[in-house]
């Protein structure tokens, strides 16, 4: 891709879990894509299109993925990466004369996923709970993992049945104390932490006029808002807690002042204690508030996209000002070749600076 200051290719590698870099097979990488979606249990995913699909083996190879940008205003090139991938078998072609083949990748939470305990797993009292989460993370080849450390402690003993997945475990405890599920970094780093308002999240770049490659395209009120959120523990072995979070502020079009009620009640029975009741209802609350307005766009090429829960500020000129404000990154797609574009975004609207108001 040329587009006047920038110029843009991509690298494919064979890789380690561990992201060691094992060789550069960019030389049959014809191209597709990164996908990230919070919606999903694996956040990020991936397809490989390549023109020699015996180079990369199904299973054993992870693979590795760079986008390069080269700036003709003399600005220093950079070299980033999109993400560490598994790899499965793939489809394609096979001829006398050629082999194409079409990988679909997974993020690395994949391999907690295809991971279960084979005996009832018991984790003690006490046990701090990210500590417990790192060791069922060390039950795989896994070593890279950034997790906010926390004070909690397991106060009763934990079970986890045979046949629970690693991931499904592990995100359970963090849930239990208010983190976001795990995910992954695009340099292939398993990440969490406290989950956050979602009008408290300190946006990671600003959008102009000039980073667009695409008009922006709003869309209407969506049917997933929620102005009254209300959370419930309900665990038979202990005392039931709940928090009600209600957006009654007339200033804010998606209130219930201004839509009427419009309730999600979520139950969960892992919840640690009433801070982490509280911490759900609020997130929830805060990123129910924001499909009152979603739009769609497409940016120059940016890595910084597809790490997962960002913000980003929007500052338009003429008839995109009516767009300026906060918005969640919701979803994330990023093309692997200089023929498919940039980075196609999902926001949802946060804050509405021209009103000055939290939506």
């Amino acid at each position: 891709m040329n587009g006047g200051d920038i110029i843009v290719d991509y690298e494919l590698w064979r890789a380690t879990i561990d992201n060691q870099l094992v060789e550069n097979i960019t030389d049959v990488f014809t191209g597709g894509q990164a996908s990230l979606n919070h919606d999903r249990a694996i956040s990020t995913q991936a397809t490989f299109e390549v023109r020699d699909a015996a180079a990369i083996d199904p299973y054993t190879d992870y693979l590795a993925v760079f986008l390069n940008r080269e700036y003709t205003d003399g600005r220093p090139s950079e070299r980033d990466q999109l993400g560490l991938y598994t790899a499965g078998v793939p489809t394609g072609v096979r001829t006398v004369e050629i082999a194409e083949g079409v990988y679909v990748g997974n993020d690395l939470t994949a391999v907690l996923a295809r991971n279960a305990f084979r005996d009832t797993y018991n984790i003690t009292a006490g046990t701090n709970y990210v500590t417990a989460v790192i060791a069922i993370i060390g039950l795989t080849d896994l070593t890279r993992y950034s997790i906010i450390p926390t004070d909690q402690v397991l106060a009763s003993p934990r079970s986890f049945p045979v046949g629970t997945t690693y991931l499904e475990a592990c995100n359970i405890l963090l849930e239990a104390i208010g983190y976001y599920h795990m995910a992954m970094a695009p340099d292939g780093t398993l990440v969490s932490m406290p989950s956050r308002n979602i009008e408290y999240v300190e946006p990671y770049r600003m959008i102009t006029p000039d980073d667009l490659m695409a008009p922006v395209i709003p869309q209407p009120t969506d049917t997933t808002v929620a102005n009254v959120v209300i959370v419930v523990k309900d665990n038979l072995n202990e005392p039931p807690l709940s928090a009600v979070r209600v957006n009654d502020d007339p200033a804010s079009p998606t209130s219930t002042h201004n839509l009427g009620i419009i309730t999600r009640v979520e139950t969960r029975s892992e919840l640690a204690d009433q801070a982490a009741v509280n911490a759900l209802a609020d997130r929830l609350l805060s990123e129910g508030r924001t499909f009152y307005q979603t739009a769609r766009t497409t940016l120059l090429p940016d890595p910084g996209i597809l790490f997962p829960h960002q913000t980003v500020d929007m500052q338009g000129v003429g008839r995109l000002s009516i767009l300026d404000g906060r918005w969640w990154v919701r979803t994330a797609t990023m093309g692997f070749s200089p023929a498919s574009g940039g980075a196609v975004v999902e926001l949802n609207r946060v804050t509405d600076r021209i009103k000055g108001t939290i939506v």
